[in-house]
């Protein structure tokens, strides 16, 4: 049992209930279809409760893959998408306004927020990537949609399905028949409610992208989803960069890591995001060993074009007469072997052990001692 008033101060919240010999006490929060709802109604045991399951939800996914062995990058995509992703946004559709999720300045905020900081952990540990990595980038990577739009489109989803059903039509028509008399009484026009609001909200979103473009498959939920996707990122994106590929939202990104093992598609995915373990990537990140960013060939900074197109100290026969790097971690039949060589070369410390198990490698040359 619990209370729930908007005068908080003319009513007695700690009020009991006596039945027989049983006396109900009330409670500050109570669980409604699986929806946490507390005294205020601002949804924070709610979040305390999705929260506390998490630990044991991060824990069991950096269990299954981690950044050099385990599962393949796109099933333990699919375990995060497909078993940690609904834990979050369960009842997206009572706690979630869109029209709340972010402020003026284009910034999360409310509940959303805090869930956003748990998809970064998933991301991270299913990508292998470093901390340091935009999340943004590898949301790209992974073709994992902001938490934000993935929530919009459960809302509008939900939405769209309740209005074409029949039991909605008739608790609109009784609704509206409560309201008429309501409105007699008082003389004065009724707020919409938050169901309506978000009902409003859900057919001008959908009706804003027009009508789905041929190459864009899906329902309409999905396309309006993935059209505001790209139109976020297009007013995000910053000037480009040598060392990082920066490519629009996509799900055919996902071929690149078909048949690749977790260590390939780990490199794969510090390579186009340019956040790998090279001394450029340590100096900017302050690694005490390391005091320049330069190549040892000194003629440029160390980044991952620089490796595989213009250093004199490399030997490129295995990745062919193509050096171009940007086709080279775009294309399906090349990612696997850029990403061997990388391993072979025995350049990152991270993937030693790998080297050995995989292509049997010797010992780390002397040069990259520190990376």
């Amino acid at each position: 049992m619990i209370h729930f008033t908007r005068r908080r101060t003319a009513f007695n919240l700690a009020a009991s209930v006596q039945l027989g010999d049983i006396e109900l006490r009330p409670s500050t929060e109570v669980r409604v279809l699986g929806v946490w709802l507390d005294l205020k109604l601002k949804w924070g045991a709610y979040l305390w409760k999705v929260q506390s399951k998490m630990p044991v939800y991060v824990g069991a996914l950096g269990q299954v893959a981690t950044s050099t062995w385990g599962a393949l990058f796109c099933t333990a995509r699919q375990v995060y998408t497909a078993v940690i992703r609904p834990v979050m946004t369960y009842g997206a559709f009572a706690w979630f306004t869109p029209a709340d999720s972010r402020t003026r300045a284009g910034r999360l905020r409310g509940p959303v927020k805090k869930l956003q900081v748990l998809q970064n952990k998933c991301l991270r540990v299913v990508s292998g990537a470093f901390r340091a990595t935009p999340i943004e980038n590898l949301e790209v990577e992974m073709f994992v949609l902001l938490l934000d739009l993935h929530l919009c489109g459960l809302v509008a989803g939900t939405r769209r399905r309740l209005a074409s059903s029949q039991s909605a039509k008739e608790i609109e028509s009784a609704s509206r028949a409560i309201r008429n008399r309501l409105q007699g009484r008082r003389r004065k026009t009724p707020r919409p409610t938050p169901g309506q609001a978000k009902g409003h909200w859900a057919t001008n979103w959908l009706e804003a992208g027009g009508q789905p473009a041929t190459r864009e498959r899906g329902s309409e939920v999905q396309v309006a989803v993935l059209r505001s996707w790209k139109a976020r990122k297009r007013a995000r994106r910053r000037p480009p960069r040598l060392d990082r590929i920066d490519s629009e939202p996509s799900a055919s990104i996902l071929q690149l890591h078909q048949n690749l093992k977790k260590a390939k598609s780990s490199i794969l995915v510090q390579m186009r995001t340019g956040y790998i373990r090279l001394t450029l990537f340590l100096r900017q990140i302050r690694v005490p060993s390391v005091e320049s960013g330069r190549c040892q060939c000194d003629t440029s900074a160390k980044t991952v074009q620089h490796v595989v197109k213009w250093c004199p100290l490399e030997e490129r026969e295995a990745l062919g007469r193509r050096l171009n790097t940007c086709t080279l971690l775009s294309q399906k039949k090349t990612t696997a072997v850029i990403a061997k060589w990388f391993i072979e070369t025995g350049r990152l410390r991270q993937y030693k052990v790998v080297n050995q198990l995989l292509y049997k490698g010797g010992e780390m040359p002397a040069r990259d001692r520190w990376e």
